[in-house]
Order: structure tokens, then sequence, then C-alpha cells
């Protein structure tokens, strides 16, 4: 069997096991739908020692939840600096007037 077929076979029979695991851990099916779809991107780049040390569905797993995880702590970070910092020096007036998205991040 080829790695292609193999790889192929092997998304098929775990890619919504995977999603449903990230989903349940970030409560974001967009953001659980990213990580593991980079998380199979990376896997197809070191297939062949994947498969080489058994099954890869816990390194693909491992990798789409730190991946969601780093996802999740740059947004917070940068809701943080928003709050703390206010917005950008260089950000056009008709963008300043629009922020009171913020305002419950405030509370």
């Amino acid at each position: 069997m080829s790695a292609s077929t193999d790889f192929d076979e092997f998304y098929t029979a775990t890619a919504r096991r995977l999603v449903a695991a990230v989903y349940a851990a970030t409560g974001d099916l967009t953001e659980a739908e990213d990580a593991v779809q980079e998380a199979y991107a990376r896997a197809w780049q070191r297939w062949d020692r994947l498969t080489r040390e058994g099954d890869p569905t816990a390194w693909v797993r491992t990798v789409a939840l730190r991946l969601a995880i780093s996802s999740w702590r740059r947004a917070r970070n940068r809701i943080r600096a928003h709050i703390t910092h206010g917005p950008p020096p260089d950000l056009p007036a008709w963008a300043r007037s629009g922020s009171r998205w913020c305002a419950p991040c405030r509370r």
C-alpha cells in the first residue's frame, strides 16, 4: 500500500473523532477543524516516521490540541493588549469609532 493511500485511509477513519475531541476541549468547531487540519498536514510531512512508531492517532490529537491552545492564547493576548494599551496609534479614525466591541471585555 502506498503512503498516500495509507494516509488517506487514516484520515478517513480518524478525522471526525479528532475534530470532536478538539471541539470538546475548545468549544469552537471552526477552531477545532482548523487545528485538526493543520495537525494532519504536519503528520503527512512526518508520515513515514509516525507509521514506523505505531499508531499516529495520539500524535495527531496531541498536535491538534496544542495548536488549538496556542491559538486561544494568541487571541486572549491580543484582547488583553488591546484592553491594556488601547488601539494601535496608526489605526484609522473610522476604525477607532467601531471599537465598542471591546466594551464587554472591560467589565
